[in-house]
């Protein structure tokens, strides 16, 4: 969970706490109830980024325009021809 999220969820189970407390006919249950509602929903918003992230991952396509550098021709642990500027 990113800091926004986790600062979002926060200060909705703030609000929550504050409106049973200043409510005398407060329904604990209903309370419990919108508690729960909140993580739920906050756990939901987060496995909905996981699998976002995981199918752009998969799907993940190389741009055919794109030019490759020339050290990506080379064999692994050869060394080039000529002296490279370091």
């Amino acid at each position: 969970m990113n800091r926004d999220a986790y600062l979002n969820l926060r200060f909705a189970v703030e609000t929550e706490f504050v409106n049973a407390l200043n409510d005398p006919q407060y329904d604990e249950r209903a309370g419990v109830n919108s508690l729960m509602r909140l993580f739920l929903s906050a756990l939901a918003e987060q496995e909905v980024a996981r699998q976002r992230s995981a199918r752009k991952f998969k799907t993940f396509r190389r741009n055919p325009e794109a030019v490759a550098p020339s050290w990506a021709y080379r064999k692994p642990g050869s060394v080039p021809g000529f002296p490279t500027l370091r």
